[in-house]
């Protein structure tokens, strides 16, 4: 692997792979090529890369579809309570430094999943004198984690974000969930009245029947989209009653902060914040600022964009979203600069 990355960062490696080398640079890849049975395999998996890299203009993603999908997704048998949780990561394999780095953090976050069981003390309004306890999940940089709750609701959490969830799933009481970070919510509706599911953030609370939406809390307030269904969206401390709740509709967002006013929803296309946990990231007319704002909280690496006039540029298509080097290979396609990393440095830009 160490190899393969070394070649992918080869610009003269990558004028070859596209057809652009010079005479000359062609003639020593051909050569390197036909050298061994070694170089030919390598030569073959830097190509697959290299071309799942490449931004290309998509049609977009019919939503009735992709619902139909992924309820036939959720349809698996599961004993009453169980919650399954799956962990995807988006780095390819590192040095060993590296990866014993990546399994203490690991080590530690599995810990916590396993012994964090705290007492909720934010359960508002549920006419509860009692809660469950809360378990965690929580996904590192570059990693992403799907967690299978029951009823058919489903979680996928994106990379450095918590979730608590109930331990237990009672039948009676309200669910109720936190979230630090960035989640995509999948609810199922019921078939038979059952309590409400809640998504508590620092900002307020999400209250939920049956529905698809993303929630966004990273200490700057809370964004909330909705694909399917409706939600309804309440604040924390809010100035009067009349602030304190709005329900948010399909293809609606809503970006909120606690003690303030709820603002009004505001119509968007919502690919953009909800494609980010599938094979392929939608954009449209995404300013380039954002992007870089969305890699670093991924990736937790640095981004350095050489001319600042490129953060205001906007993109509109789709990228491969696989791993942080095939996105930046197809973000720097897409707006014509070139692209180096060096540690957790990403440079757009001479």
């Amino acid at each position: 692997m160490q190899d393969l990355n070394f070649l992918l960062a080869d610009e003269s490696f990558q004028l070859w792979l596209s057809n652009k080398a010079s005479q000359s640079e062609s003639e020593k890849w051909d050569a390197w090529l036909n050298s061994s049975p070694q170089n030919r395999e390598l030569y073959h998996q830097a190509q697959r890369i290299w071309q799942a890299s490449q931004y290309r203009q998509a049609d977009l993603p019919n939503l009735n579809q992709e619902w139909e999908k992924l309820r036939t997704s959720l349809n698996f048998p599961r004993r009453s309570g169980e919650t399954v949780a799956e962990v995807t990561r988006l780095y390819p394999r590192h040095s060993r430094r590296d990866a014993w780095a990546r399994f203490g953090a690991a080590a530690f976050a599995f810990a916590v999943l396993l012994a964090v069981m705290i007492r909720a003390d934010f359960f508002r309004k549920t006419g509860e004198t009692t809660a469950p306890p809360l378990q965690a999940m929580t996904t590192e940089f570059g990693q992403r984690a799907t967690i299978h709750l029951p009823e058919g609701i489903t979680v996928i959490l994106n990379a450095n974000s918590t979730l608590r969830y109930p331990s237990e799933w009672s039948s009676h009481q309200t669910r109720n969930v936190e979230l630090q970070g960035e989640a995509y919510f999948s609810v199922v509706p019921p078939e038979k009245p059952h309590p409400e599911f809640w998504v508590h953030t620092s900002d307020g609370v999400v209250k939920v029947t049956g529905t698809q939406f993303a929630v966004y809390e990273r200490g700057r307030g809370t964004r909330v989209v909705v694909e399917t269904g409706k939600v309804h969206v309440s604040a924390v401390e809010a100035p009067s009653e009349v602030d304190r709740e709005v329900v948010l509709p399909a293809g609606h967002l809503l970006q909120f902060q606690k003690d303030s006013p709820l603002p009004q929803p505001k119509m968007v296309s919502v690919h953009p914040y909800v494609t980010w946990w599938r094979d392929e990231m939608v954009f449209e007319s995404v300013p380039f600022r954002e992007i870089v704002q969305r890699l670093e909280e991924t990736y937790g690496v640095e981004v350095r964009v050489s001319d600042p006039r490129l953060l205001e540029r906007t993109l509109s298509g789709s990228i491969e979203n696989q791993s942080l080097f095939i996105v930046t290979e197809a973000l720097a396609k897409a707006l014509r600069v070139s692209v180096k990393r060096k540690g957790r440095t990403v440079t757009f830009g001479k």
